[in-house]
């Protein structure tokens, strides 16, 4: 997650015009906005990239933006992808959006965006992932954010499909690479703000949830028992909910319709987890 990721850049020049674009908010603006003219930024002068494997990502992503800009990425061979580019407090971004999902796609994504930004030194992975609710532990619901830590000797993201079949069972084939000492103190700084009721989320959820497509969803959602196994006749869960069959967890409801922060391990790989 972006939130209060903190770097340090000795190379930030900029050139072109000096007006500048905010990200738009309604239809109006967008109309408005799109005849100004936008901030040209040097390549060299991004230092974190974005990556998000859906196009509905990388427009939330650009909702957070407190600007955008535009950028010419240098030229090494031919031009493979189309990015956007703007600003999170001092720090200058760009998102990336592999052509399709899959760990490879994304590997060869994150060599192009080394390539063509040299001075980029974060990497983030955002976007919409499945939540595995595990009561009254871990009450994940709808909504909510995860952001991966290292926990339990793991390094904050396990790729699940990385694995070795023995005759006992199913091993850990390898690991990745743990997140830099750099975001696991800001993360703690996120922390610190939360406890303190500063609540850092709430002007970019402001923002972002008067786009009526990226509006919060409900806080009832359903949550069926982990082995009631879903009817997939339908688009929805109107089949489940109706058969006599249904095991139906109750839950709270929340004093505060704010999303909460989950903080551990992220299952990460190339199949989408339905079943878990």
């Amino acid at each position: 997650m972006p939130e209060k990721k903190r770097t340090i850049s000795t190379y930030q020049p900029s050139v072109g015009k000096r007006q500048r674009r905010s990200p738009v908010s309604s239809e109006t603006a967008n109309e408005e906005a799109s005849s100004d003219e936008v901030e040209q930024i040097s390549p060299e002068s991004i230092t974190i990239a974005i990556f998000c494997a859906l196009v509905y990502e990388a427009v939330a992503v650009r909702y957070t933006l407190d600007e955008e800009y535009s950028c010419r990425p240098k030229g090494i061979g031919p031009k493979k992808y189309v990015y956007s580019f703007g600003r999170i407090a001092e720090h200058k971004v760009v998102i990336a959006r592999p052509h399709q999902m899959g760990t490879i796609e994304a590997a060869h994504c994150a060599t192009a965006v080394s390539q063509q930004f040299p001075n980029v030194r974060l990497a983030l992975m955002v976007g919409i992932g499945a939540g595995i609710p595990n009561l009254p532990k871990h009450d994940i619901r709808l909504g909510d954010l995860a952001i991966s830590i290292p926990q339990d000797g793991h390094p904050g993201v396990i790729q699940y499909d990385f694995v070795k079949y023995e005759q006992g069972g199913v091993a850990q084939k390898g690991y990745l690479n743990k997140p830099p000492p750099i975001l696991i103190s800001a993360d703690g700084s996120l922390q610190e703000d939360e406890l303190m009721e500063k609540h850092p989320l709430k002007k970019i959820l402001r923002k972002i949830t008067k786009i009526p497509k990226f509006a919060r969803p409900r806080t009832d959602d359903i949550l069926f028992d982990i082995n009631f196994y879903h009817i997939n006749e339908g688009s929805d869960c109107s089949e489940c909910v109706a058969s006599s069959e249904r095991r139906i967890l109750l839950r709270s409801p929340r004093s505060d319709h704010q999303p909460i922060i989950h903080r551990g391990l992220i299952l990460s790989g190339n199949g989408v987890v339905k079943n878990p």
